[in-house]
This record gives structure tokens, sequence and C-alpha cells, in this order.
């Protein structure tokens, strides 16, 4: 237990610091692999096809969201921008899809605009596309490919965060 606690908190770290971090396989440890280009917490991260990392949106330290989004590099350490999402958001989820795409969908755009925008990014071109709209706004959702090739999102809603807010 104390060493996925110490896991989560490296990780965490590493993401606020704007460091890229590699767990070596073999042992339980990490090293630094290089710099992102932009420091964020409450963003995604996909492997890619082609073994990049899809990094996109989020939070800056300073505050506020993120439309910008970077493919990490492990085997050069170097983050490098690519096209950046149609709105700002935060707490999303992002899902690979069978064509080797990425769905992200729902999230947040400021702290009381939750989103149900969707859209579809494609690793070819470096460019995204918006997509069909979730029927309510999520965040804290989860986003699962199932194997008719359709994504499934469920999970927290402004249904609830009304109640508890």
């Amino acid at each position: 237990m104390k060493l996925k606690i110490r896991v989560l908190f490296v990780a965490f770290a590493a993401l606020i610091l704007g460091l890229a971090i590699q767990r070596s396989a073999s042992a339980a440890s990490f090293r630094s692999t290089g710099l992102l280009a932009e420091r964020r917490s409450g963003h995604t991260a996909s492997l890619l096809q082609n073994g990049r990392v899809l990094l996109a949106g989020g939070q800056p330290p300073a505050g506020g969201y993120l439309d910008s989004v970077e493919l990490f590099d492990s085997t050069t350490a170097i983050g490098s921008p690519t096209g950046p999402l149609s709105a700002p958001r935060a707490f999303h989820t992002a899902t690979l899809l069978a064509d080797g795409k990425v769905l992200v969908a729902g999230g947040q755009t400021d702290f009381s605009a939750l989103l149900n925008t969707a859209e579809r990014y494609n690793p070819a071109t470096g460019t995204w596309a918006t997509t069909g709209a979730l029927m309510q706004v999520r965040i804290g959702h989860t986003a699962t490919l199932l194997a008719n090739g359709k994504v499934l999102v469920t999970g927290f809603s402004r249904r609830f965060y009304r109640v508890i807010n």
C-alpha cells in the first residue's frame, strides 16, 4: 500500500513540475525523462499506436484551463505541441479508438462550466474534429471502448454535482 501511495505522489508531483517520468519495468524506481512543453494537471495522457503519448488539456499551476495539446516521445524525451482542443478543458476523458484516433469527452472549461462536448484527435494530421455531444454534461466520469467500437460514457454529471455543492 505504501508503494502505491508513493507511486501516485511521485507521478502527481512530476506532472505539476512539468517533468515526464518513466518507471522501470524491472525495478520499483522512476527516472526523469525530460520536460513537458507545458506544466499541467487534470489532463489526460493517451498512448497512441505510434508509441507517442498525447497530453490533452488540463490546468496550469497558475489556474485556468488549457486547450493546448502536446505529443511526448519517450524515445527522445521531447514533448512537442500539436493541434489544440476546440475549447479549454480539464477533468475530461480520452479514449483510444480502434482506428488510432482519440475521443475526448466532457470535463469542465471553468469552475462552473461543465461540458457535454466531444472531439476526436487524428494523429495522422495532428488535428481535432468536433463530434456528437453527450446527452448531459460530464465530469469525473469514465469512457470505455466497447467491442462494437462504440464508447460507453458513464458516471458523474451535473445532477450529482449540484447535490454535492
